[in-house]
């Protein structure tokens, strides 16, 4: 199933110099095959686009494409650009004034054929890096007809010995949602699936393996694929275990943004923290509250190592063990709400202030998950979120509707909004049962979009769900 209610719309974007000259623009045929140009400034991400948009040509045609860094005048070509590369941007005005009016626009992009020195070539122009692997992976699925879910569904795309069309026309002008991605969380089934992603050293039913990286690979590529650009992709994810830390490695490599469950704030969840200390000898009980100045330098040490990622959404907070209010950890804990309210809101400010320091950002991406307790606690009015955090709702599992503070809260201009949405949660049992049906997860984006809470929107997959 393609999740159309979270993919960006299209809309039509004319230019002087694009549009069919009436000759047929040839991909590939019998007897010709076009070369693709990258600029040699193309970036890691971009080139493993192109390598799934030559492996899906491959299997339609049995054409193995190439890459090429030279314009070819006299053959037929693809040409690929990322208006954030200022020497792919200086190229492209050269040929099109009229795509300068991407440049700086949030993964916007065209695709279409292209009149130049007398000949047909095609353009994927994107405002930046995702932008421009949107625009590959959306030629894929609609002139090449391949399936975006195609691994997990087995449906491969039809042979065809020839691949041509008279005129091409994609243009998106920014997506509806601004982050939009998947947390694969109680990844029991990905994990057995494929053996070999090493082990996670937590006290944890079903956590103790990690997900192979090739399984991984498939559901980057896949999230790609339906043009989502943020992942969190796993649950109790541990940075210090090396096995661990490829899955981030590989996210990054992708060109995702990457994040941290609402029970990890900092990337440090209880069990992460029990190991670190452990491993120094000592075993501090789990609470800002009593333990105040363990927990913060545990969160330090934690951003350090996250710091590295250029693309991290940094989750602040505070919760217990195992997804559980932080006062299960701690029964010292104040008992009043607006106690315990305090207490979050000074350790998401401590923890703004390390990503500050840490990442050396002055506007480092901060988010907020009001999950359970931090609903009630928000509607109450008893927390104070560092400036600039996405505050992102989430819904009342199992009931999949959204918390009464999302309607209630006023939305402040200094802050952005989201929304988390659990597409399956089952408190027991095997995670082979299907839950939401298609209709109510699209009537639940649509009232976020409604309620100006389209700045994020993470669907908690567990797994992958159809």
């Amino acid at each position: 199933m393609k999740l159309n209610w979270l993919l960006p719309g299209i809309v039509l974007l004319f230019c002087n110099a694009c549009g069919s000259s009436g000759r047929e623009w040839v991909l590939v045929d019998e007897g010709q095959q076009a070369t693709i140009y990258l600029p040699e400034s193309t970036s890691k991400p971009i080139r493993l686009a192109v390598g799934d948009l030559i492996s899906d040509i491959k299997k339609i045609s049995g054409k193995t494409l190439k890459i090429t860094s030279e314009v070819d005048v006299s053959s037929s070509q693809l040409m690929i650009y990322n208006l954030a590369d200022e020497k792919h941007r200086e190229e492209v005005l050269k040929f099109n004034q009229d795509l300068d009016s991407l440049t700086g626009r949030w993964e916007s992009y065209v695709v279409s054929d292209f009149d130049m020195e007398g000949r047909k070539v095609l353009w994927i122009v994107g405002s930046d890096e995702r932008a421009t692997m949107f625009g590959i992976f959306h030629f894929i699925e609609q002139y090449l007809a391949v399936d975006p879910t195609g691994f997990w569904s087995d449906l491969e795309p039809t042979r065809q010995k020839r691949l041509a069309w008279n005129a091409v026309s994609i243009a998106q002008n920014g997506p509806t949602f601004k982050f939009r991605g998947w947390f694969i969380n109680d990844e029991d089934l990905l994990s057995e699936w494929k053996n070999g992603g090493g082990s996670r050293n937590i006290d944890y039913y079903y956590y103790s393996q990690v997900v192979h990286p090739d399984v991984i690979q498939k559901v980057l590529e896949t999230m790609l694929r339906l043009r989502f650009n943020l992942v969190i992709p796993a649950s109790f994810v541990d940075i210090r275990n090396p096995d661990e830390a490829k899955l981030l490695d590989e996210a990054e490599r992708r060109g995702l943004f990457i994040s941290m469950h609402h029970v990890e704030p900092m990337g440090v969840s209880a069990f992460a923290y029990q190991n670190y200390w452990k491993e120094q000898g000592q075993e501090p009980l789990f609470s800002f509250y009593s333990e105040s100045e363990k927990i913060t330098q545990t969160w330090e040490k934690y951003a350090q190592m996250w710091s590295k990622y250029p693309n991290v959404i940094w989750q602040v907070g505070l919760r217990g063990i195992a997804d559980r209010p932080m006062w299960m950890a701690d029964p010292g804990v104040p008992q009043s709400d607006a106690d315990r309210g305090k207490i979050i809101s000074q350790a998401m400010k401590v923890q703004s202030d390390i990503v500050k320091r840490v990442s050396k950002k002055s506007d480092p991406i901060l988010s907020t998950t009001l999950w359970a307790e931090g609903a009630g606690l928000n509607q109450q009015g008893h927390l104070t979120f560092p400036e600039n955090t996405l505050i992102v709702f989430a819904d009342n599992s199992p009931g999949w509707r959204w918390q009464q503070d999302f309607y209630e809260t006023e939305r402040d201009p200094a802050n952005e909004y989201g929304v988390y949405y659990h597409q399956q949660l089952w408190g027991s049992g095997p995670h082979l049962v299907q839950a939401i049906p298609p209709q109510k997860t699209y009537e639940m984006f649509k009232e976020a979009v409604e309620h100006h809470a389209s700045d994020y929107a993470i669907i908690n997959a567990s797994n992958v769900r159809e």
